[in-house]
């Protein structure tokens, strides 16, 4: 039975009653374990890991006695690389009682004392009784408020597993594949629809626009973007989320363009000096993005903007004929012929 400390002549004694954490949603702290290592409570969980923290302390003769088999439990959940992560708080001592503790146990996840903070967040979570053993979903719901007793490892590993924690090898790699066959597609609507192979493993999908995270938690094998995306082309990439929280690496990447309106606008752009020589002035209203194409239609330049008026170097241009392609805010397109020539 856990035991309530009391103070009588001096001495710590203990009286049998069941032990709980009386709040039902994680409070969040950031701490520093008795071995320097700074643990931050919000960020485990928004990675996707539960949390479980075992408040103790080490004169506790009830903590000594289920320390041993919660350290076995964390070795049998894959010490803090899977689905959850193991820490210890006392509200008591100090790193220096802390570390001995850790060696005389053989505790390798982090231990949280009174230099860092482990009284404040004892009193924060109301803990009276020790130990008590507390288990944090990554919603930040306290789906434990006590286990307890703990008869062997296999109680913590048992009582664990309804939250689809498993059983891993310490040391394992948790990965998952990246997706594979990810392709991209241009709708009629001016929308775009990505699509990939489903990754065995997976609890989700990302997705990146040219290097930028777009979509997260994509529960499916495709998305599609809103209705009349800009003109422009798009490259996407998928990551796969893990079930344990980790990300593949990048997938293979899949690129689409959607064509700008021929709604011409030649007649409103201005280009000077033409020739040029080491920059050209560009005029036109309500510009949004200008391209310089070379004489095969390659695109050696794309540049967002904005307003009636830019300039553009073209020092690292060799001499010859390129175009100018502009794109306004109407979406509409026009192109002008100029020379460069030194």
């Amino acid at each position: 039975m856990k035991k309530m400390l009391l103070f009588v002549a001096g001495i710590i004694l203990s009286i049998s009653i069941s032990a709980q954490c009386p709040l039902t949603t994680a409070v969040d702290f950031t701490a520093t374990d008795c071995h320097g290592t700074e643990v931050h409570l919000f960020d485990l969980l928004d990675g996707g890991q539960y949390v479980l923290i075992d408040f103790f302390y080490t004169t506790c003769g009830p903590c000594q006695q289920a320390t041993p088999k919660v350290a076995e439990a964390y070795g049998l959940l894959g010490c803090n690389d899977f689905e959850v992560f193991f820490m210890e708080i006392t509200p008591y001592d100090n790193n220096a009682a802390c570390q001995t503790w850790c060696n005389n146990y053989g505790i390798e996840y982090p231990t949280i004392g009174t230099n860092g903070g482990g009284n404040t967040i004892c009193n924060t979570y109301q803990i009276g009784y020790y130990p008590t053993l507390i288990l944090i979903a990554p919603d930040r719901s306290i789906v434990i408020n006590d286990l307890w007793p703990i008869s062997s490892a296999m109680t913590v590993v048992n009582a664990l597993s309804p939250y689809g924690i498993q059983q891993h090898e310490c040391g394992s790699t948790p990965t998952c594949e990246a997706p594979q066959n990810v392709a991209a597609a241009v709708n009629e609507d001016k929308s775009i629809t990505v699509t990939w192979d489903a990754v065995e493993g997976a609890s989700s999908y990302n997705l990146y626009v040219d290097g930028e995270l777009t979509a997260e938690e994509i529960t499916t094998t495709t998305i599609t973007s809103p209705a009349d995306q800009t003109p422009g082309t798009y490259c996407a990439t998928v990551v796969t989320v893990c079930e344990n929280g980790l990300l593949s690496e990048h997938s293979e990447e899949a690129c689409v363009t959607i064509e700008m309106s021929v709604n011409e606008i030649e007649d409103h752009i201005s280009i000077y000096p033409n020739p040029a020589n080491h920059f050209v002035k560009i005029e036109c209203q309500n510009m949004q993005q200008i391209s310089i194409l070379n004489l095969k239609g390659q695109q050696l330049l794309m540049q967002k903007v904005s307003g009636d008026a830019t300039t553009i170097s073209i020092e690292n241009y060799p001499e010859g004929t390129y175009f100018i392609q502009i794109l306004n805010a109407d979406h509409q397109i026009g192109t002008q012929r100029f020379v460069i020539s030194r």
